[in-house]
Parts: C-alpha cells; structure tokens; sequence
C-alpha cells in the first residue's frame, strides 16, 4: 500500500514541478521528493518540529519544495504534515465515519477502501494518520496536539 501511495505522489509532484533545468535540447526534471536519514535532518528542512511515534521508522521523505513531510513506520502505517489547512491525505472519495474533538482539536476519521485514517489541522499545519488496519486509539492521542 505505502509504495503505491509513494508511486502516486511522485508522478502528482514530478508533473507539478516547476524545477526544470534546460540543457540544449534536453529537459531534466528534478525529483522533489527526498529521503532522509532522521527526524531532526527531517526537521532542518522543513523548518518545523514534527512529532514521531514511538515505533519504529522505516522512511522519512519531504517534498521539500512545499516542506511535505511523510513518515513510513514498520507497522505500514503513514504520518503526513504539512503548513496550511488542507487535507493532505491524498485520499478523495472516502467515507467520513466520525469526527471528534481531541484535546480541543477536531479530528475527522475516514475509510477508503481497507485505508482508515484521519485528518485534522492545528496552529496552521495539516495533519494526516492512516493505517490499513484499525487505528490504534493512543498513537492517535499521541498525534493530535
């Protein structure tokens, strides 16, 4: 599931990109989605704090040039931030099941398919959570804030 999201969201941003370098008669577009090693070289990117789970990290990507973070954790499931006040799921057409208030934040719970997941925003970032199994109650306690 996660590499086909990854697929999808390269080919949507390598097609929106605005970083092409003409050379002659050839054309290169830059990737700008990059791997890093860590949370804090995550965080130097970006500029913000990103909060992390406490379970192991299989990726950490950004689109760097809209400072997109994306967290692959071992378990398959996807941690998503970015500024703004969007949904930055990459998911349309599901079925919103509930919404709730967690520490004063609205948090809105979807279903696509076997994806659940959440959305919600906070001090102007957007924030999304999914999983292709139920989600875990306190890693998403532990998410909003």
């Amino acid at each position: 599931m996660k590499k086909i999201l990854f697929v999808l969201l390269c080919l949507l941003f390598t097609g929106c990109s605005n970083n092409k370098n003409v050379d002659d008669n050839n054309v290169t577009i830059s990737n700008p989605i990059i791997e890093v090693n860590s949370k804090e070289e995550l965080e130097d990117i970006v500029g913000y704090s990103v909060p992390l789970l406490d379970k192991e990290v299989e990726n950490f990507y950004v689109i760097k040039d809209i400072k997109h973070v994306r967290i692959y954790y071992k378990d398959d499931s996807v941690f998503e931030m970015a500024k703004g006040n969007d949904d930055i799921s990459g998911i349309y057409g599901a079925i919103l099941e509930k919404e709730e208030k967690i520490n004063n934040i609205n948090v809105k719970y979807y279903t696509y398919n076997i994806i659940n997941y959440i959305i919600w925003t906070s001090n102007g970032y957007s924030y999304s959570y999914m999983d292709n199994k139920e989600l875990n109650v306190n890693e998403v306690k532990e998410l909003v804030r």
